[in-house]
């Protein structure tokens, strides 16, 4: 592994949506990263339990966010509305009052299933200018048409107000994503007043593909047009999916895993996109990162982080109340 090397003058502040039944994978997330750097935690409470937060707050010396989403009818989305409320959230994240004298400095955002192998992942994620956002594209959901049927094109316009919208065009892969603190306060009341109007207009209409739901990250691509707001490609290297066939996985001459998207130059693989089970495990896929060697040094670096979590105290956040 590299050194910690931080480059910005403020450290960034790192922020993740999470309720207890992500907390295993959020813990193994958290303590992925603090190998390398220190910094404020801030964690939206999506329904932790006591236990949950009381680890989290005074073991690891995290701030907890409460809920911001007003309350709307997502019945249409059975057993899945839990997850687009957590969608909701998600778009809000910019507009927590915790954010007030932060002014410039850069939030990271992380999904609780990223694994960050690199110290450098803090310093590529958060080096990130004024009105801009930093974000990997998807290499699923490439455009809209993953999502979408055609006839969605007319409520993704109106709900938007991007009016030249279409299908085709790309959107980023929201798991790991970061701006200033100000460009996330204006960013985020746009992201999460489309993605509510789109949740509305679709309550009774058919425009989605079957299997799939409207996610956050269609909707952020659209408020950073309708904020003026660019969005910076981050390197594939920072938010690796396992599969070989999504994203490019190689080794360097002295072994390490190298990745990136199709086309990218291959970097260090900074960050990992694939949650562990509740006892810390990886249930990878037989043919996960291409190569045996690549598997075997995540499940160390997996073990690793772990281990540390144990260490300080995570069983106790999962017990009995």
């Amino acid at each position: 592994m590299s050194p910690p090397t931080v480059s910005f003058s403020v450290a960034p502040a790192i922020v993740y949506v999470s309720d207890q039944s992500r907390l295993h994978q959020l813990a193994l997330s958290l303590f992925s990263w603090r190998r390398f750097s220190g910094g404020d935690v801030f964690v939206v409470d999506l329904g932790l339990t006591e236990a949950g937060r009381r680890w989290l707050a005074e073991s690891c010396r995290v701030h907890l966010l409460s809920r911001l989403a007003p309350a709307m009818s997502l019945r249409h989305f059975g057993k899945d509305a839990r997850r687009i409320d957590a969608y909701r959230e998600k778009t809000r994240i910019g507009m927590h009052a915790s954010w007030a004298n932060f002014a410039e400095r850069p939030l990271i955002y992380l999904d609780a299933d990223i694994v960050v192998t690199e110290a450098s992942f803090l310093d590529m994620v958060g080096n990130i200018p004024t009105n801009a956002l930093s974000a990997c594209p998807s290499v699923w959901d490439v455009d809209f048409n993953w999502t979408y049927k055609p006839e969605a094109l007319m409520s993704l316009r109106m709900a938007s107000g991007v009016a030249d919208l279409a299908l085709s065009d790309p959107m980023p892969n929201s798991g790991v994503t970061c701006a200033r603190a100000s460009t996330w306060a204006h960013l985020s009341r746009t992201w999460a007043a489309i993605y509510d109007a789109f949740l509305e207009i679709t309550v009774e209409s058919n425009v989605l593909r079957q299997g799939t739901l409207p996610g956050d990250q269609e909707f952020l691509a659209l408020a950073c047009r309708r904020c003026g707001v660019h969005w910076a490609h981050l390197h594939g290297s920072c938010n690796m999916q396992v599969d070989p066939r999504r994203m490019c996985w190689a080794q360097s001459a002295d072994g390490h895993p190298m990745g990136g998207r199709f086309g990218e130059p291959k970097n260090l693989v900074r960050a990992v996109h694939f949650g562990c089970d509740t006892s810390g495990q990886l249930r990878l896929p037989p043919d996960a990162l291409g190569i045996a060697a690549s598997r075997t040094w995540l499940e160390n670096e997996v073990a690793e982080v772990w281990a540390a979590a144990c260490a300080a105290g995570l069983q106790s956040a999962f017990s009995a109340e």
